[in-house]
This record gives C-alpha cells, structure tokens and sequence, in this order.
C-alpha cells in the first residue's frame, strides 16, 4: 500500500492490510513537529515501512522502519540542527487483551499517534552539533580552572583555628 496514511485503523482492518510503505509530510504529525521545537521545511518527510503479522485475529503486530530528516535546535549554541531518525518498530497488543470478535470492527488503532509517538522517542534528549562546529572550543572556557583564586573567604582562618587546640 501506498498513499495516504488514515489516522485510524480498526482492528480488523489492520489484520487485512497488505504491507504499508508510504512517505507523510511532517505536518500530519503535529506532536513530532511541536518536540522538535523549530519550524520545519515544507518538504520535510517521514518514510514509513510497515509489515502486519496476525497470529491470529487479535493478536496484530506491526513490525518495520521509521526514518525522518527534519530539524530540531542545537542545545548547546541554539542554532538549527539536521536531525536524522532512523529506527525500527515492533508494536503489538497486550497479549491479555481479549476482544469479543464480533467488535473487531469496532476496535479502533490509531496508527498514526504510534508513528508520532516513537519519532518522539527518537528525538535525542540533547540535540547538539559535533563540537567543531559549536561550542567545542566554547565550552572549555567555562571549565573550572585548577589555580586557587585571589579571593578572602569565610573559611580562611578556619584551619588556623583548628590548629590551635
């Protein structure tokens, strides 16, 4: 299949459909968009590649890949960033969900919340460029330096105090 993504599937939809290999625009997923915290491009994509396994009539699992070029923001000079995900998935149902099969039709997977939901997951926790192109040299002028400084302070006669007694 390929195409348009729904937003939701039912349950025995999902045990009939054929392999999904689609590309979505980023603004179908506006969650992702919102995390990524900049402005995307217009033709920014997610690819999409998903297989179906039903062991049976309850038991769907969605196997395949994730994969998005898109922008995020540097962390560390807050510039903008190319941002690469790449991932795989591998989501099923509870094994302890039990579905009268007569409501199959009835209930409801909303494919697209997974897909937005582990591209969200796939966002670094600290986005930040190599460090020779931000902050590399940068950052070594905030290191604590080993020389003592100049300063007088509350505890400079503590010692002499101690040694007294």
């Amino acid at each position: 299949m390929s195409g348009r993504l729904k937003r939701s599937y039912s349950l025995d939809e999902l045990t009939a459909l054929a392999p999904i290999d689609v590309t979505l625009s980023v603004t179908e997923l506006p969650r992702f968009v919102e995390a990524l915290n900049v402005p995307q491009l217009d033709n920014a994509q997610v690819r999409c590649r998903l297989e179906f396994d039903t062991g049976g009539e309850q038991k769907v699992r969605v196997r395949g890949q994730l994969a998005a070029d898109v922008q995020t923001e540097c962390q560390r000079c807050l510039g903008g960033l190319a941002l690469s995900i790449d991932m795989p998935v591998d989501w099923r149902l509870p094994d302890d969900l039990e579905i009268d099969p007569a409501q199959l039709g009835r209930v409801e997977i909303r494919l697209l919340d997974w897909i937005e939901d582990d591209l969200q997951l796939g966002i670094p926790l600290f986005a930040r460029h190599a460090d020779e192109q931000c902050g590399g040299d940068l950052a070594k002028q905030y290191q604590a330096d080993d020389t003592p400084p100049d300063t007088i302070t509350p505890f400079d006669g503590l010692k002499d105090l101690f040694s007294k007694h």
